[in-house]
């Protein structure tokens, strides 16, 4: 409270309470729909899901080398005339 006390003054304390009051309903909001997500989520858990193999991993890594090598390996563009 003592931190509240030094940064909240009575000029600033109906800003304060707005503030607080907004945060809370905003996360009030935000849990509303993450429970529904997670209700959903729920309901489906026993469908089957998509697994990946170790071989699709490995396909996966290897493009992904493969661009990072190119593009970290590019030369830039140069605009002068040789």
């Amino acid at each position: 409270m003592l931190f509240l006390a030094n940064c909240v003054s009575h000029i600033t304390f109906p800003h304060f309470v707005r503030f607080i009051v907004y945060a809370v309903t905003s996360m009030v909001y935000l849990e509303a729909f993450l429970f529904r997500r997670c209700a959903v989520l729920w309901q489906n858990r026993d469908l089957p899901s998509v697994r990946l193999t170790d071989i699709l991993l490995f396909d996966l890594l290897l493009i992904s080398a493969s661009i990072w090598g190119q593009l970290s390996h590019s030369s830039p563009i140069s605009l002068s005339s040789s």
